[in-house]
């Protein structure tokens, strides 16, 4: 028996083992550290999910602080400063000073932007258009002056109430073809945004996220003619305007637009609001509070992409004019407004002219007592309409303008 030839059989036998063990233990740490450091891995997702938690506690705590703020104004209590807030939070281990935009008044973690502003006041509205084709907003005359296209210097636009049909442009109206993209680089806040993006037909990019327009009263013709495809106005504050006149009238490539938190509840005119917006295919209001509203006239004019419309939370008492509201709206197959009051409207010229696509048309609570003009109403029209009893039946004839007998 050859004991030392056992022994290096055996030896050679251990050490493909330990070689094939550590292979193995190497594949599985390798499985391991990309499970836990790759993109969806879990330490990856643990950071970010610490960083949402960290990011809704500090949110919390300045909306309660904001409260105790408001409150302040009413009883006499004492309540920490911004820096003292923002101090608290750093001490607390939730809050770093990078993440903190002292000038603008936000706080950045993740994805997430909180403003602690308490007072909101008006800013400086500088405006420059670059070489580039970049329309540049912001609350300084900072601009990189080699990048200014000449004459484009616009200004301070601070506190001015431009009407484009009454012999008062924005600076920029002669240059709005080659405006191809928007920046609103530092916080504003403006008063008036009226037509302040018409006609800028060429823009694909607009970035409004400095935008505070909790102080805006006029948005008339704020989009109209603009070439953007879609638009995320979520974070817009609209409880100050009255006015949104045309304010996406003419964008005929808009596809989706986000009006989730539209705050009409002081707006008074809805007139063209949406007037040929022919790429939209829908379209939710559901949040719009329209008892202020005096005038829908041509509203959703042209909107022939809109397939489907639902209007049942609009309260109509006041508006007193209708004239083509749904006009040429096309791909409409069915309509209810049974719940608009009609009251007090006294133009219904048009209003749905062109509806050839509609086969349900409920008007059953319409009261057209006072309505005054109505011609060709119904042009084009070969749906069942369903009125009611308060319908004015001397409009009949002329409202109609087919022979389809509906009464």
């Amino acid at each position: 028996m050859n004991f030392k030839g056992k022994m290096r059989e055996k030896s050679g036998i251990t050490l493909i083992s330990l070689v094939v063990t550590i292979i193995v233990l190497l594949i599985l740490a390798g499985v391991t550290i990309a499970t836990l450091t790759g993109e969806n891995g879990i330490l990856t997702r643990a950071q970010e999910a610490e960083v949402e938690t960290r990011g809704a506690e500090v949110e919390e705590r300045v909306n309660l602080w904001k409260t105790e703020r408001e409150a302040s104004n009413y009883i006499n209590t004492s309540v920490k400063t911004d820096t003292e807030l923002l101090d608290e939070m750093k001490n607390d281990g939730i809050l770093f000073e990078e993440e903190i935009d002292r000038e603008n008044q936000t706080i950045t973690i993740g994805n997430r932007v909180i403003d602690y502003a308490t007072e909101v006041t008006l800013t400086d509205i500088y405006v420059a258009l670059y070489n580039d084709g970049t329309l540049i907003f912001n609350n300084k005359d900072e601009f990189d002056t080699d990048k200014i296209i000449e004459n484009g210097n616009f200004g301070n636009i601070k506190g001015i109430h431009y009407d484009v049909f009454y012999g008062e442009p924005l600076p920029w109206s002669d240059y709005t073809d080659q405006i191809t993209k928007v920046e609103i680089t530092s916080k504003i806040v403006p008063e008036y945004t009226a037509y302040w993006f018409m006609d800028c037909y060429n823009v694909t990019s607009l970035d409004l996220s400095n935008l505070n327009t909790s102080k805006v009263t006029d948005m008339t013709w704020m989009f109209s003619g603009c070439g953007i495809s879609s638009l995320d106005l979520s974070g817009f504050d609209t409880g100050s305007v009255t006015s949104m006149d045309s304010m996406f009238a003419r964008c005929g490539q808009l596809s989706s637009i986000d009006l989730s938190n539209f705050d009409t509840r002081n707006v008074t005119t809805m007139e063209y609001m949406f007037n040929r917006c022919t790429s939209l295919t829908s379209l939710s209001l559901s949040s719009f509070n329209t008892s202020k509203v005096t005038r829908m006239d041509g509203m959703f004019l042209d909107c022939r992409g809109l397939t489907s419309l639902d209007l049942r939370s609009f309260d109509t008492s006041n508006v007193t004019d209708m004239i083509e509201m749904f006009y040429g709206c096309s791909g409409l197959t069915s309509l209810n407004l049974s719940s608009f009051n009609t009251i007090k409207v006294t133009s219904m010229r048009t209003m749905f002219y062109g509806c050839s696509g509609l086969t349900s048309l409920d008007l059953s609570n319409f009261d057209t007592r006072n309505v005054q003009d109505y011609i060709m109403m119904f042009r084009n029209v070969t749906a069942d309409v369903y009125i009611g009893e308060n319908w004015n039946s001397a409009m009949t004839n002329t409202a109609t303008g087919y022979t389809k007998d509906f009464l």
